[in-house]
């Protein structure tokens, strides 16, 4: 499917709300003057010519408005209500995630337009109480979504969560990496435009140019793998030591060898005072002796420590 179709089926359904929404508003304004009227709160017999022929192109609009969705075929028309459903879910989590709480009541809105954007608006909330004169700090964290950008942000999981860690969640986002992300100045949100070019591992933001973006990345990228290949050039080394092999064949050991147990003055011996080791009995139910793979499974870092010097004072005498 073209983007420009989905982008369409989009907005075919975004137009739903808005119209309902005005002719709801418009049949309750010629409700309220019939109500007048049968009351006689309104001199004449006739009803506002004008709010009457508000309320008809209001639900003439809103009857448009869901015909011309319904004619969408049915696989799109779900498309279009999933991709609206995420790009919500996506500029609240955002919003929640960068806006800061304030004193009174602080809340998260998503709302659709033009242009990507976010801002947070304040107000006075109520008194902290009735002692004390100064007033709370409502507010509202908004995000607003452009349905042109949305839908590679949708499908673009991976670049949102890596962008997400670097805290420069996306709310829009095109092809060719064009974004707009959300930034924060103490606890307000602000929307920044730039460009954002990302693989499965890495991503680099620029707000001078797409070129930008892409030699960023190729840099962040070679210097991630340059660190990853050294420190598997590093765990290979270490796996392949003495040191590690008698480690972990102490560590089996430890986990396996039920015939060899622990005393307390083992325990003793490993520097452990008698109070904390009665106490680590009563925790475990644990007598005066333990097998080492009773001690390993209680999880009591001294007691593993304890398992693992005696595992390998085994391997030592094998």
């Amino acid at each position: 499917m073209k983007p420009q179709t989905k982008v369409l089926d989009l907005q075919k359904l975004l137009a739903i709300q808005p119209a309902e929404k005005e002719e709801t508003a418009t049949r309750q304004a010629v409700q309220r003057l019939l109500d007048n009227v049968i009351n006689g709160q309104t001199a004449g017999d006739e009803l506002s010519p004008s709010a009457v022929k508000a309320a008809r192109s209001a639900h003439a609009a809103a009857i448009t408005t869901r015909t011309t969705f319904a004619a969408v075929p049915k696989a799109r028309r779900g498309m279009a209500e999933a991709v609206r459903v995420a790009a919500k879910e996506i500029a609240i989590k955002a919003a929640l995630k960068m806006g800061g709480i304030y004193s009174g009541d602080t809340s998260h809105k998503m709302v659709w337009g033009t242009a990507a954007t976010a801002y947070t608006v304040t107000d006075t909330g109520d008194q902290y109480s009735r002692s004390c004169t100064y007033k709370k700090t409502d507010a509202t964290h908004k995000i607003v979504l452009d349905p042109a950008r949305v839908h590679t942000l949708v499908e673009s999981e991976r670049l949102r969560e890596l962008s997400s860690r670097e805290g420069l969640p996306l709310i829009a986002l095109d092809a060719d990496g064009d974004a707009t992300w959300i930034k924060t100045s103490g606890k307000q949100i602000a929307a920044e435009q730039g460009w954002v070019i990302g693989c499965s591992r890495c991503c680099y933001h620029s707000t001078a140019s797409r070129e930008a973006a892409v030699k960023g990345h190729t840099k962040k990228l070679a210097v991630l793998l340059e660190s990853e290949r050294q420190q598997a050039e590093r765990e290979r080394v270490r796996k392949t030591s003495p040191e590690y092999k008698a480690e972990r064949r102490a560590r089996l050991i430890a986990r396996l060898c039920g015939a060899v147990m622990a005393t307390v003055e083992d325990a003793k011996a490993c520097g452990y005072c008698l109070p904390g080791i009665e106490q680590f009995q009563r925790a475990h139910g644990i007598g005066s002796t333990a097998s080492l793979p009773t001690l390993v499974k209680t999880g009591n870092g001294m007691a593993v420590s304890l398992a693992l010097r005696l595992a390998r004072k085994v391997a030592k005498a094998a």
